[in-house]
């Protein structure tokens, strides 16, 4: 029997692959599970930001649906909720993912679709946002105004759009991506809650794309990767114990059993963060005295992995220590 295509995206991922976002049902949450600061991932690939007009007090943070309810189809576990208090009216705030490549959709007719409520009635502005790498051509916006009015009770909303072509344009200088972005243009105080966020190419929302979640953290470990997946970094089970070889390193080049090798390729050179395990950066923790080295950098990081600790004379020959570290290779 010859299948018919529901749409583009599905004439391209026949047998899947449909979602061009990733950690659209935010199942992931390596960074931890609420956050405050502006300009900052939360769950995994997704970012939240203040616009350039105000600095609204704002969380964004992990909920969880009740086992069994109905109102948002396919069982999902997780939903963010965006909390906000005190806007300007040009703050502008926002939640974005940048899929990696330019070239993604361009040209192309792309559907949007999600599923949200409002604790209020509230007006969103969508953004796509075409970037051509650092030395590439000017990005280029398109903005729709007022594209979803959220109402009070979880609801599907979705929106198609034909998006600029990207002919004659430079990409150079790495970096390149499509950003896509719901702005919150109200200047009131608002709960907004969003799940199942998919993009796609065509001009049809089709079902929520269902990825496993050891598949989806692989996904997102491209870009950052943890080795605390729930961020504590006193968690003893993410925490890596070596022996100094010598006065300056731990030694050792990277393997799977000292843990410094993660557990996919990234997409490229990540900055990579040591952790004590009271979460103080650059730091490692030393068993015998319990005491704290600081000042401790990853010594050559790849796509891969990273050799060593360094510190110049930072460490004493045969005592271990116990750190933790972030990798962090995003757009």
């Amino acid at each position: 029997m010859t299948r018919a295509y529901d749409n583009a995206a599905d004439a391209r991922f026949p047998s899947g692959r449909r979602n061009l976002l990733i950690n659209g049902g935010f199942d992931v949450w390596q960074r931890g599970t609420s956050f405050t600061a502006d300009n900052v991932y939360t769950a995994d690939r997704w970012n939240s930001a203040d616009g350039s007009g105000g600095s609204p007090a704002r969380t964004l943070s992990r909920q969880a649906f009740t086992v069994g309810q109905t109102d948002v189809p396919g069982e999902p576990t997780y939903y963010a909720r965006h909390n906000q208090t005190g806007a300007s009216t040009n703050s502008d705030s926002n939640l974005n993912q940048k899929i990696e490549g330019v070239r993604t959709g361009a040209g192309q007719s792309v559907t949007l679709s999600f599923w949200a409520k409002a604790d209020v009635s509230l007006n969103i502005r969508l953004r796509f946002r075409q970037n051509f790498g650092s030395s590439g051509s000017s990005t280029v916006n398109t903005n729709i105004a007022d594209a979803f009015t959220i109402g009070t009770s979880w609801a599907k909303y979705t929106y198609t759009q034909t998006l600029p072509s990207i002919s004659g344009k430079t990409i150079s200088g790495g970096n390149d991506h499509l950003e896509v972005q719901l702005e919150f243009t109200n200047a009131s105080t608002f709960t907004f809650d969003i799940a199942q966020m998919q993009f796609e190419l065509g001009n049809v929302a089709t079902p929520f794309e269902h990825r496993s979640y050891g598949e989806e953290l692989a996904l997102c470990q491209r870009y950052y990767y943890n080795s605390h997946l729930d961020g504590d970094f006193s968690d003893y089970s993410g925490q890596i114990m070596v022996f100094a070889a010598g006065t300056t390193t731990f030694g050792a080049t990277c393997t799977v059993a000292t843990g410094r090798e993660y557990p996919t390729t990234m997409r490229a050179v990540p900055a990579v963060t040591l952790y004590h395990q009271d979460g103080t950066a650059d730091a490692v923790y030393r068993v015998d005295t319990g005491g704290k080295i600081t000042g401790v950098t990853a010594f050559a990081p790849t796509p891969k992995g990273f050799l060593y600790a360094y510190k110049a004379n930072g460490f004493n020959t045969g005592y271990g220590y116990y750190y933790g570290y972030t990798a962090d290779a995003e757009l």
